[in-house]
């Protein structure tokens, strides 16, 4: 019985979450975006997509990577996939991000560390049609600390 009531309240807690879901704005869809992000999900790592003023960002979020977006030259948007990585690098990435000021489209995985360079609101956020976000709980501690 105790598993029945819990179910019912469960159900009416997401029922109204499914339907503000379903009523969403998303961005049409643009050929040109649409085949940026088709190079960008068939290449790896930081740099200028070739031929264009778009940089691509596909690679895990680590120092490493991070410092190789900070010294690109302005572009007119940002494609950012990226499996996670690391939290604090996260941080720092949306605040360069927001502080360059380029629309970011996010596209194929955004996943763990990634939702935080997004997440902390970014300006100008497109979300392509080929994303998949994954948000989980996210600390700095160790395991046995939280």
């Amino acid at each position: 019985m105790r598993f029945w009531i819990l179910g019912c309240l469960l159900a009416m807690v997401a029922a109204p979450t499914g339907l503000a879901q379903a009523d969403g704005d998303f961005d049409r869809p643009d050929p040109q975006t649409d085949a940026l992000v088709e190079r960008c999900l068939e290449q790896e790592g930081v740099s200028m997509l070739e031929g264009t003023d778009v940089i691509c960002y596909n690679a895990a979020i680590f120092p490493e990577q991070f410092l190789k977006l900070n010294s690109l030259p302005a572009a007119s948007r940002i494609i950012i996939t990226s499996p996670g990585g690391n939290v604090a690098t996260a941080r720092g990435m949306s605040t360069i991000l927001d502080n360059r000021g380029e629309p970011a489209v996010i596209a194929g995985q955004c996943m763990s560390a990634c939702a935080m360079v997004i997440l902390p609101g970014l300006d100008e956020v497109h979300i392509h049609n080929s994303a998949h976000i994954s948000v989980h709980g996210i600390t700095m501690m160790e395991f046995r600390t939280w």
